[in-house]
């Protein structure tokens, strides 16, 4: 599928392939043949763990494990290492940076297809319709997906989960997107590039939706958690197939704890307080957070990650079978 790219797009996804294939095992994701199994929380064999992860309400149930006594009961401190991408997460954990990631599943099928070592740990949140979308200015002509044909619009990667919604959109409507020019992007600099007209349109979800909404009345192109998407778990919290395997109880204790920090986080007292001490929102935004707040997950589905491959395959980014569901670490039997 041809892509106009600038220079900076081709020589970030070749410094990501780099990374992954620099950085892979000789026994290699699902081909190690090795079935995970669910560890023992009471006996974790490592007591820190770095989770990459975007500075986002996602996040919260990190910081609510933490306010709930979680790390103490179990034994693990998990500790943030910031990422603007699933991508720069994936690096992270592929370079013995974090031992835990957050990556869209989209991500995990191209980390499978690249033969790495992965492991999916939990599925971590699933957006409701109008939390993560795509935007563009009201001067600017885009107002639906045909109008942005020919136009230059930002998502935070390539096969990020935005990039590969907006080409299934695309599809599903019928439209050739071959004219459309993708600026890898994070969410954060999208504010700035639609004002200067960098971009066309912009994948926002956050703050940054808030903002744009608010003060610059933005128009919504495209939900991408809404109509085609609704319902779609949009990524999971991953680790290498090695650690898990060394790790079990590591691992089982992580996932107790996040299950203790979402039961914490249905407060929305301390969502709010966690959302402005520990991810530092401004205080004026965090009541459209609260509203707005992500349903975080627990288990991974099968069939529910089956949609991820089989939708790549519908708009010719994958060319082969890939089970997610053959990657999954049981959750423990009891925390």
């Amino acid at each position: 599928m041809n892509r106009k790219l600038t220079t900076l797009v081709a020589a970030s996804a070749a410094g990501i392939l780099f990374a992954i294939t620099g950085c892979s095992s000789d026994s290699g994701g699902a081909a190690a043949g090795e079935e995970f199994v669910a560890g023992d929380p009471t006996a974790a064999e490592q007591s820190d763990l770095t989770f990459a992860m975007y500075r986002q309400a996602t996040a919260a149930p990190v910081f609510g494990a933490k306010e709930a006594g979680a790390e103490d009961t179990f034994g693990v401190a998990v500790e943030p290492s910031w990422v603007e991408s699933s991508s720069a997460g994936m690096n992270l954990l592929l370079g013995g940076d974090a031992q835990l990631a957050y990556s869209s599943y989209w991500g995990v099928v191209d980390a499978m297809v690249q033969g790495m070592d992965v492991a999916i740990v939990e599925t971590m949140f699933t957006f409701t319709p109008g939390i993560m979308t795509l935007e563009s200015l009201p001067d600017s002509g885009v107002e639906d997906l045909e109008d942005l044909l020919g136009k230059k619009v930002a998502v935070p990667a390539l096969n990020s989960a935005q990039h590969n919604r907006l080409e299934y959109a695309f599809l599903d409507a019928g439209l050739d997107s071959s004219t459309v020019e993708y600026v890898p992007m994070p969410f954060g600099e999208v504010t700035a590039g639609l004002a200067n007209g960098t971009i066309d349109a912009g994948a926002v979800a956050g703050p940054v939706l808030t903002v744009l909404k608010d003060e610059y009345d933005s128009t919504t192109v495209l939900d991408f958690a809404g109509g085609l998407f609704e319902g779609h778990g949009e990524g999971g919290i991953i680790t290498t197939g090695e650690f898990a395997r060394e790790n079990p109880n590591t691992i089982a204790a992580f996932q107790c704890e996040w299950a203790e920090g979402v039961s914490a986080v249905e407060d929305d007292e301390l969502f709010a307080s966690i959302l402005e001490t520990e991810l530092g929102f401004d205080e004026e935004l965090i009541p459209s957070e609260i509203e707005k707040k992500p349903t975080y997950g627990l288990d991974a589905d099968p069939e529910s990650l089956a949609k991820f491959p089989e939708i790549m395959q519908e708009i010719g980014t994958l060319d082969e079978d890939v089970d997610l569901g053959s990657i999954i670490i049981p959750l423990p039997k009891s925390c």
